[in-house]
């Protein structure tokens, strides 16, 4: 059974007995391996228990089909509930959940993590089917998850931060739960008990290549120069930066250049409209975003920023095969609207 995203959290507060199998999938590693972890310890008192819990890979699954039955038919030793944790890419798995999922009986629990299957994959769509299945998507944190998982890790260490700095934080994380969690934990280390946190602590600690490479999309873009954007498409993929990440950065980019146009229609100068967006333009950047306020239109910012929310949702999807190459159609088009006439 598909689990909506808004009960997705109901459904992981409290393992119900209808679901026999939870099946997580989904672009965001990181997601899935928290929300998994997080069940598993709901289940089982001891993951390290053998007699508890037992966990699988793909490429043994695949090497003995027999094994995942074996597993999730064998008797509690204790009568208390036995867990069976596996985790593959998706194809090498496919036939052998289907096997061993009409076997789970009450007092056995499975649990799947699926690193490489779309919407359309013959597991996803057999786990949907499944009535005692939850299938459980993961895909990469919108904003305001960002925020509260921040909030609720800086309320633990009574740490106070901005809302600019918030909205900072959000625009530079989100492709990986693991990853953003990492980061925010390191910030509360930072900070300490009690302190603050400000937009230049975020930029000073999440300035990193990643975040620097998409800051070279952007200039990339804006200017029109198609060539040095192919150079930034290949260094994203040799250094495995999600498409996700880069889009939502740029969206967000394109927000700030909507926003500031829209106040340079009332009247106000590119500069000081730029002054006042919140969170604040890195100095770094502020003349190219000015430049980029004074010459594009306000409508063209709009269409731009929704191209670009509208590219990481049909990500997020699952259809789109070959990710880098969307990005790279998408921000060719924008670039050559953008590529200055001579």
């Amino acid at each position: 059974m598909k689990i909506a995203p808004r009960d997705i959290a109901s459904v992981l507060a409290k393992p119900a007995p209808k679901y026999l199998c939870y099946f997580f999938h989904g672009a965001d590693i990181g997601l899935m391996r928290e929300r998994a972890l997080s069940l598993s310890k709901q289940i089982v008192s001891d993951l390290d228990d053998p007699f508890q819990s037992v966990s699988l890979r793909g490429d043994e699954v695949k090497a003995d089909p027999a094994r995942l039955v074996d597993e999730v038919t064998a008797l509690p030793v204790f009568g208390d509930e036995r867990l069976v944790r596996l985790r593959g890419t998706g194809t090498e798995i496919t036939e052998a959940v289907k096997k061993a999922v009409p076997l789970l009986k009450t007092g056995s629990r499975l649990i799947i993590e699926a690193s490489d299957t779309t919407t359309r994959h013959a597991l996803v769509k057999f786990c949907e089917g499944e009535t005692h299945i939850a299938s459980i998507g993961c895909y990469a944190d919108e904003g305001k998850d960002i925020g509260q998982l921040a909030q609720s890790i800086f309320a633990k260490e009574s740490i106070t931060i901005d809302r600019d700095a918030m909205q900072l934080l959000v625009s530079r994380l989100g492709s990986d739960r693991l990853a953003s969690r990492s980061e925010i934990e390191k910030l509360a280390l930072m900070a300490g008990p009690n302190g603050t946190l400000t937009s230049d602590d975020i930029d000073e600690a999440l300035g990193d290549s990643s975040a620097q490479a998409i800051d070279l999309f952007m200039k990339s873009v804006l200017s029109g120069d198609v060539k040095q954007l192919g150079i930034m498409l290949e260094k994203a993929r040799q250094e495995d930066i999600a498409p996700i990440a880069i889009l939502r950065q740029m969206a967000f980019g394109f927000k700030q250049i909507y926003e500031a146009r829209a106040l340079v229609a009332r009247g106000e100068s590119a500069m000081s409209a730029i002054g006042r967006l919140r969170p604040p333009v890195h100095f770094k950047t502020k003349p190219l975003f000015t430049a980029a306020v004074d010459r594009i239109p306000e409508m063209n910012a709009l269409q731009f920023w929704q191209k670009l929310i509208d590219m990481e949702q049909e990500l997020k999807s699952g259809h789109i095969p070959e990710p880098y190459t969307h990005l790279g159609q998408g921000l060719l088009g924008i670039c050559l609207r953008l590529k200055p006439r001579r």
